[in-house]
């Protein structure tokens, strides 16, 4: 995999989607999305792993395997099923666009800002060390815990903004159907996790009650 191209590829698609997306050339491949995804997975969780490193909450084994399992294993994992899941959506509105060039698109985002807040966190987490830790996970607090928690969303709604666009000309359909695809399975799996919350209220309720 060229650094340098893959580099170039992001910064286009990551600076000026409706540009790239629209008027890209290169026919998307499913292979280079996956290198991608694993690419920016390793990255950003070796990113992580040395902050924790850092503060003492790992050791090198441990993050080594981290960084191996998450990045390579497991987030392009998680991409091809999320790929695959709103495509299902995409299709249910009326996009006509195929996986390859959707899943593409996807590691072309979502792999540059996933390095870009890792980067971020571990500033942050290197300048003022987190308080304390949840699951090997840094809790943030104070003035810290804004800046990250600022800086995260903005990342995720130019993600988002980013993604509309790849997805509006991939699948050949208007704005709104482009946020529907995203929104749609986000408000189906909301319902699913409070009538799962609900579920086991109810049951725990009624044991007590017995």
């Amino acid at each position: 995999m060229d650094l340098n191209k893959t580099y170039d590829t992001w910064r286009q698609a990551v600076t000026g989607p409706e540009k790239f997306f629209t008027k890209a050339k290169a026919k998307p491949d499913l292979s280079i999305a996956v290198k991608w995804a694993a690419l920016g997975g390793v990255v950003s969780v070796f990113i992580s792993q040395l902050a924790l490193l850092a503060h003492a909450q790992t050791d090198i084994a441990s993050a080594l395997i981290g960084t191996i399992v998450s990045g390579v294993i497991i987030v392009p994992l998680l991409l091809l099923l999320s790929s695959g899941i709103l495509l299902f959506f995409a299709r249910l509105l009326g996009g006509t666009g195929n996986y390859n060039a959707q899943t593409y698109a996807l590691a072309a985002i979502q792999a540059p800002l996933t390095i870009v807040l890792a980067i971020v966190a571990f500033v942050l987490d290197f300048l003022s060390a987190p308080t304390s830790y949840a699951f090997g996970t840094p809790v943030r607090t104070g003035a810290t815990g804004a800046i990250y928690g600022l800086a995260s969303l903005v990342i995720m709604l130019y993600a988002a903004y980013a993604t509309i666009i790849a997805f509006r000309s991939i699948h050949k359909y208007s704005t709104m159907r482009a946020i529907a695809t995203f929104l749609v399975p986000a408000v189906l799996l909301g319902l699913a996790a409070v009538l799962v919350v609900m579920f086991f209220t109810v049951a725990g309720g009624s044991v007590m009650a017995a």
